[in-house]
């Protein structure tokens, strides 16, 4: 059975993304990465399904200036929710040095990306954007594989920072490709078990950065010891918010 217009659905996902990309952003938006972002994973949700069918849609170069994008937008996206969490979860760095570094080279990422940004607009020329018919129970089977990922939480502090974002990717692919079967409603339970995910994401993305950040920079010995403190205080919220996301699974399941 053939579901939704596939044409449509790319056509409108470019012209979605060549509208943000068209249009200055300003440095302070918080919106404008978060949006090219999901634009993009709808897209890459919609190739896997295909490649796991042995289907293409998107020339080479349409692929890998969507994975430029994606990779370069991440970054600032990266420094961005990392910048908020701090904000609202360990104020006692707000003063910190590394504060300021992050909030420079948020600025540095997004000046290079402006200076990028007209050689990505109008991306979809290069695309090979087919009417493709897609098959409901096939679709089924395929969103029930990733669902089945979730069981891979319950290896508990096992489950490397990796294999934990791959559930992530897979659930959201999941929601993304469950929005086909209009019969449908997406599982709240599912939707909450991802922002969880992305709770738990955000607090590993921010140590990384910190680290990085303790890497390349050399701290006097009192903004040292504050930024191990966070590290620590990060370290005692992941472990928890694991705990959580196992203990949440076990009850559904």
């Amino acid at each position: 059975m053939a579901i939704k217009s596939f044409r449509k659905y790319t056509e409108k996902r470019f012209e979605n993304l060549n509208q943000l990309l068209s249009k200055p952003i300003p440095k302070s938006s918080l919106d404008t990465f978060h949006q090219i972002r999901i634009e993009i994973k709808k897209l890459n949700a919609l190739s896997r399904f295909l490649q796991y069918n042995k289907m293409n849609f998107l020339h080479k170069k349409t692929m890998s200036t969507l994975e430029l994008i994606f990779s370069t937008t991440g970054k600032i996206r990266e420094i961005q929710v990392g910048l908020q969490l701090i904000k609202t979860s360990f104020p006692e760095m707000r003063t910190h040095e590394c504060v300021g570094i992050l909030k420079k080279r948020q600025i540095n990422y997004q000046a290079d990306f402006t200076k990028k940004v007209s050689k990505y607009v109008d991306i979809d020329k290069n695309s090979n954007v087919k009417d493709i018919k897609i098959d409901k129970l096939m679709l089924k089977k395929y969103i029930g594989l990733l669902l089945e990922s979730k069981q891979q939480i319950a290896k508990g502090h096992n489950a490397l920072p990796s294999i934990i974002h791959k559930i992530r990717v897979n659930l959201k692919d999941a929601a993304y490709l469950s929005r086909w079967l209009n019969s449908e409603k997406q599982n709240q339970k599912d939707i909450k078990f991802i922002l969880e995910l992305g709770e738990w994401h955000d607090l590993v993305s921010l140590r990384k950065l910190i680290f990085k950040t303790l890497a390349k920079k050399e701290f006097n010995e009192l903004n040292t010891s504050q930024l191990i403190h966070v590290i620590e205080k990060i370290n005692r919220s992941v472990d928890l918010k694991l705990k959580q996301l196992i203990r949440g699974y076990e009850r559904k399941n």
